[in-house]
């Protein structure tokens, strides 16, 4: 043991040859018997200097990791996985703190593999332990239930899933409704807790719900579905809960947070799918859950807990179990002033955000990353309450927009463009917009009270005005008329000039959704006559140039493509122009990592650049080309190697078309011939396509 412990330390020195050399004695030390238990011995031993001790626990679950992993170093003998497992959950039980976490986290890895099949006794162990009224002994135990249960909430249904989680639910749900009933006991005690304890019981009521929440997703055991009343009771005390003890560390959740989140996912999933059995409890739930909402404050520690709220309100106004409860004098319009609209404004840290990261914001905007956000929760709402009550609650939303435009701020107007959004499309694909709109609301007519202006006015001017512009003329792209879409192409070639590079992504975002849209014969609406090639490409060139960022984002470099897939003769012929200044950003990538997604679309433009130009530059791109192709290959720049075959394959091909001798391309051949090469599969697809080209 003294000597794994001296190894143990040795891991620790700051000398890299010291440390290396440590790692590797481990690793030789892992195949002998017993070697585990020593790790165990040292992780439990009190005399030992804490350091060695939280040594030895990661270096028994990286150990875990590896070999109970899907490709193991090397086989474990049966009886000493047996060992293993027997010794790592004793351990777990005698440790504390980051000692016990870090064991809890091996103990997961083990039962992944082995439970049931060969750790059939883990939960009716775990079970037993839930009868303790030691901390130390619930908190490890329910964090390796939730860990273990978690998966009856992701997995199919199955014979085997269905068997196991049978023999999960005999051992747990009588024990466990048992702690939950004694635990919820303390909401009327927990000023007599203090706030360490107040904290800790918090956490254990976390994890209660957290374990029960996953042995109820696959169905309504029978066992909870005759004992829900101490459930629902419970629930609801929890969720009318104040603990003014909680405050949150630099705007997280607080477990109180955590446990209100919880609690609402569960409610959401009775009211969803058994609905009978919650019924009774559903009035009780419904009015604690609004006054949950009500009552919430703004701050960033509570988005996700709104946000679950928020989605149990959106899921059963749709249900005609519930529709009373909305169809009630005035329930519409509270919800919408008091929840929607509150929850669609913009806060100063998304403010914040817009200015300092504004590829984050564009990712929740655009992407669908909004979910779990406030903003993203409210909109669900009002959907989901226009499916259900959609003329009365245009009558109330009409009624609001109206105050909100005449207010004349610019927030009040961003909340605008959320609503009418929300009320207007009620299908929308990422790739085609809104597909089906309300006939209730004019969406061109809204374009032109309030967009055009937007998109129209000084670049400078209402930045955020100015991206929900954008937004909203891609979202409703297809309903609008050719001219409409015209208009707003041209207004995207000014708002490049705009100081903001957030700004110049939205109009980069814009350009390539609606540059593709195609008339009611299916015929693209746009080509080179009726758009501003030669303008936008400049623009969208020096809007890269402006911002030392714009390689961390696709949003540029794809709208760079859509202009030129319609590039004309005329500015073809600046195409050289073109593709030296693009040239420096694919030197760029060389040097400093950039976004996949963008690197891709770079040579995927570089090569329709090529092949627009062929017939008009006659060959003038292969000397700008050449010199970055034989960077990326003599430098092995192993990930881009396939798109500088795939540019040789354009040049090339571009070469052969123009029936040009092959000059400078016989010095590849020799490269494409190499072993090396052809041992990486990605090189593959691109090297048959230069093989193709005839001539070579």
């Amino acid at each position: 043991m003294e000597q794994i412990a001296a190894v143990l330390q040795q891991t620790l020195s700051p000398d890299a040859g010291t440390r290396k050399s440590a790692e590797q004695q481990l690793r030789q030390g892992e195949r002998t018997p017993g070697y585990c238990q020593i790790l165990l011995e040292l992780v439990c031993s009190e005399s030992m200097p804490a350091e060695i001790r939280m040594a030895a626990a990661i270096a028994l679950k990286n150990f875990v990791k590896v070999n109970w992993g899907p490709s193991p170093e090397f086989d474990v003998a049966p009886e000493e996985e047996d060992k293993i497992r027997k010794f790592v959950l004793e351990a777990m039980f005698a440790c504390k703190g980051n000692l016990q976490n870090q064991l809890s986290h091996a103990l997961h890895l083990i039962a992944k593999r082995d439970f049931p099949s060969k750790w059939p006794e883990l939960v009716p162990f775990l079970a037993v332990q839930l009868q303790s009224d030691d901390l130390d002994k619930l908190i490890p135990t329910l964090s390796a239930m939730e860990q273990l249960f978690k998966k009856f909430k992701y997995e199919s249904k199955s014979m085997d899933l269905w068997s196991e989680l049978k023999s999960c639910l005999l051992a747990v749900q009588a024990p466990l409704t048992d702690l939950f009933i004694k635990m919820a006991g303390f909401v009327s005690q927990q000023n007599q807790l203090g706030p360490d304890g107040v904290a800790q019981w918090l956490n254990l009521m976390c994890l209660i719900v957290k374990v029960y929440h996953s042995l109820c997703v696959q169905d309504i055991p029978e066992y909870f579905e005759d004992h829900l009343k101490p459930w629902m009771d419970g629930f609801l005390q929890l969720l009318a809960l104040d603990c003014s003890s909680q405050v949150s560390s630099a705007g997280e959740p607080t477990s109180l947070d955590q446990l209100k989140t919880e609690i609402c996912e569960v409610v959401t999933l009775y009211a969803q799918r058994y609905e009978e059995e919650i019924m009774p409890f559903m009035q009780g739930i419904m009015q604690t859950v609004w006054h949950l909402v009500e009552a919430t404050g703004n701050e960033t520690r509570y988005d996700t807990m709104v946000c679950a709220a928020l989605d149990f309100l959106a899921m059963i106004c749709q249900r005609t179990y519930y529709e009373s409860y909305f169809a009630a004098e005035g329930v519409l319009g509270l919800i919408a002033n008091s929840v929607c609209v509150k929850n669609m404004t913009l806060r100063q840290e998304d403010l914040e955000l817009f200015e300092d990261e504004p590829l984050d914001y564009m990712k929740r905007d655009l992407e669908g990353t909004d979910v779990g956000t406030r903003r993203r929760g409210a909109i669900d709402l009002v959907r989901a309450l226009c499916r259900r009550f959609e003329t009365q609650l245009f009558q109330i939303l009409v009624q609001i927009i109206g105050e909100l435009r005449n207010a004349g701020n610019w927030k009040k107007l961003d909340v605008v463009y959320c609503l009418v959004t929300a009320m207007a499309a009620k299908g929308e694909t990422a790739r085609a917009g809104a597909i089906t709109t309300s006939q209730l609301i004019n969406v061109t007519e809204f374009y032109t009270q309030q967009v055009r202006q937007h998109l129209t006015g000084p670049v400078n001017e209402n930045p955020i005005l100015k991206a929900d512009a954008l937004k909203f003329s891609v979202t409703f792209r297809n309903q609008f008329s050719p001219e409409v879409l015209i208009e707003v192409v041209r207004a995207c070639d000014q708002l490049l000039t705009a100081e903001l590079p957030v700004i110049h992504k939205y109009v980069a975002y814009a350009l390539d959704k609606i540059l593709i849209t195609k008339n009611e014969q299916g015929q693209l609406v746009f080509s080179a006559q009726i758009v501003p090639v030669a303008s936008l490409l400049s623009n969208l060139v020096t809007a890269f140039e402006k911002d030392p960022k714009s390689q961390n984002s696709p949003y540029l470099i794809k709208a760079i493509l859509r202009v030129i897939s319609i590039i004309d003769d005329e500015s073809a012929h600046h195409a050289g122009a073109i593709a030296s200044r693009l040239a420096v950003l694919v030197d760029a990538t060389t040097k400093n990592p950039a976004d996949p997604v963008h690197t891709h679309f770079l040579f995927e433009t570089m090569c329709v650049l090529i092949k627009k130009t062929t017939t008009i530059l006659q060959g003038s791109l292969d000397t700008q080309l050449f010199p970055l192709i034989e960077a990326i290959l003599t430098q092995d720049k192993e990930d881009l190697i396939p798109y500088a075959l795939q540019l040789i394959g354009a040049l090339f091909a571009s070469n052969v078309m123009r029936k040009a001798p092959p000059g400078q391309f016989a010095s590849f051949v020799g490269f494409l011939l190499n072993e090396q090469l052809w041992s990486r599969s990605a090189n593959i697809p691109a090297i048959l396509t230069v093989l193709e080209v005839k001539q070579i």
